[in-house]
């Protein structure tokens, strides 16, 4: 094991074990002018151009600053070289990374370059520098637990299905639910392991993970496979005390019915125009949106006051087509636009189901022992829906009657050496452990009311999040797994704040595996999983479904949850 300057740190020590410095930089953005940078683009894992390769200038003589800027600048390159380094890592694993947080990330870091470039007083550049040196560190160690998370995630499936042993990649001390028509099971490494042995003889058709520290999805799709989608739009609250104009591209001339949410009466059916366009008029009232069939999709109409704007938005738009288990629209008489509904604000449509609630929250109460304690809530049910129903309503039997369960896990990165498991999994992904790097200290410094307001970095450590998880299976077997993520507020153009804690959340994350047998049946298995720092699952709420759809789609939280 190699040296460095700074502290030491190893494997998934470093992979998945930090603290998480802040990633918000809202103070260093529009605080100044800039006119001009000296930087060379790097490409990064979310395929955009970071500009974080830098010149250092000569500076003024006397500068006491100087030492302090070039300790910066060389940090920055070298996270550079490591993020691109970590990068191919991580494609090796034959994941896709999609995350518009990373991309937030990279274009944070290049704002924040040119505005090192330009300033003009030693300390101020200095701590802009800081600020750099601390982000690009910080996605650095994130894009290393998606590349540690692939390789294992590989590595795990390709012994479950061919009848490798599975045992090393369980903790002793876990715990492990089993989700099934029979209800919840809290089970030991050995009965989780008895359990996964149903996948013995498929073959992967897709993987995909979704990450809680990053708000990124890894897709691993086999030819002929298919998307499980974290990225789509499960409903949108609609601004309309003007009306609202949207239209549809399926072509089977569905009604939109509007619904009374406190009655479940349909105040209002609208047919579309001769082009599929729908025009709901002006409210004064809150109400639910829906179509009358299956298969309804629409997309966002050239932008003016009465018109959907559907997130994402780009060339390559995708078309929303709405879950047939939550309510796409919630209509309300205001007008601020178009926001994605929150995941306990969510409307069930009429229907039975069948529902599996998780809740997590971490405790760092018990930081100066050096450990943060993870708290989760894990219910479930049947449940049947006459009319429109908010999901938290509709859960709230199933999220109090749960099992609870904690996990204990390091607060801060450890010294400690790489385990027998990721040496093997890292050995064979991509040729051994990741390589230490120096880690990047907060600067404290009083400032004042300058151009460049420093963000109070050692006070976002402590952060936490809470996580809601709702599966949602109808009576066909398609299921919709709601996920509550502190990170997700779409339509920012800044990294969150939600998403600091990365002592958990970076290795928190749902996968769905889809596998085929010989005779063509097809199973998908769902898993919430909390890694501990030597890779071992030690946290895992799993079910096995054997028919229907599964979709994976990422909401924000109520701002009441996330109190």
């Amino acid at each position: 094991m190699v040296k460095m300057k700074g502290k030491t740190i190893a494997g998934f020590a470093l992979l998945l074990g930090i603290v998480m410095v802040g990633a918000f930089i809202s103070g260093c953005i529009g605080q100044g002018t800039v006119t001009r940078t000296v930087s060379s683009p790097s490409p990064s894992p979310s395929g955009t151009s970071v500009g974080t390769s830098t010149k250092t200038q000569s500076p003024a003589p006397g500068n006491e600053w100087e030492p302090k800027e070039k300790e910066l600048t060389a940090l920055v390159d070298e996270y550079d070289k490591e993020i691109v380094d970590t990068g191919e890592k991580l494609a090796k694993t034959g994941f896709e990374l999609q995350s518009e947080e990373i991309m937030k990330w990279d274009r944070t870091s290049t704002e924040l370059l040119k505005m090192a470039r330009e300033e003009k007083d030693p300390k101020t550049k200095v701590l802009i520098l800081n600020g750099l040196a601390m982000l690009r560190y910080h996605e650095l160690t994130n894009v290393r637990a998606l590349a540690g998370i692939g390789a294992l995630e590989r590595a795990y499936w390709e012994n479950a299905t061919t009848g490798e042993p599975i045992e090393p990649f369980y903790s002793m001390r876990g715990t492990f639910f089993y989700v099934s028509g029979k209800g919840i099971e809290e089970l030991d490494r050995a009965g989780i392991v008895e359990r996964m042995k149903t996948v013995r003889g498929y073959k992967m058709e897709s993987l995909e993970i979704y990450h809680f520290g990053t708000g990124s999805t890894l897709r691993a799709i086999r030819e002929g496979g298919r998307t499980v989608g974290a990225g789509q739009v499960v409903s949108i609250r609609v601004g309309a005390k003007n009306g609202f104009r949207m239209e549809a591209v399926n072509g089977t001339g569905s009604e939109l019915l509007l619904i009374d949410p406190n009655t479940g009466e349909t105040v209002m059916r609208i047919a579309p125009d001769k082009n599929g366009v729908y025009s709901v008029p002006p409210l004064n009232t809150t109400l639910v949106g829906m179509a009358d069939d299956e298969g309804f999709c629409y997309k966002k109409l050239p932008l003016d006051s009465h018109t959907l704007n559907t997130i994402p938005e780009g060339p390559d738009e995708p078309l929303i087509c709405p879950s047939p288990q939550i309510a796409p629209f919630i209509f309300e008489p205001t007008d601020d636009g178009v926001t994605p509904v929150p995941v306990e604000d969510l409307y069930l449509l009429p229907g039975k189901y069948t529902v599996t609630t998780l809740v997590m929250k971490a405790d760092l109460k018990e930081l100066a022992e050096q450990l943060v304690n993870v708290n989760m809530r894990v219910g479930g049910g049947s449940i049947g829906v006459e009319t429109p129903k908010k999901a938290l309503d509709a859960f709230q039997d199933a999220q109090t009657k749960g099992y609870s369960a904690e996990m204990g896990t390091p607060a801060e990165a450890c010294s400690c050496t790489v385990s027998p498991l990721l040496k093997d999994v890292f050995g064979r992904a991509f040729g051994g452990p990741f390589g230490e790097v120096p880690e990047p200290k907060a600067l404290n410094i009083t400032f004042g009311n300058g151009p460049y307001i420093p963000i109070a970095w050692d006070k976002l450590e402590n952060q936490s999040s809470i996580v809601v998880v709702y599966a949602i299976t109808d009576s066909s077997g398609n299921t919709l797994i709601a996920i509550g993520d502190p990170g997700v507020k779409q339509g920012t153009k800044k990294p969150s704040t939600n998403r600091l804690a990365s002592n958990y959340l970076d290795r928190t994350y749902i996968e769905v595996f889809t596998g085929r047998n010989a005779a063509g049946e097809e199973i998908n298995v769902v898993a919430f999983k909390i890694l501990n720092p030597d890779g071992t699952v030690g946290f895992r709420t799993t079910a096995l479904l054997r028919r229907g759809r599964v979709v994976m789609a990422a909401v924000p939280l109520s701002t009441d949850t996330e109190k």
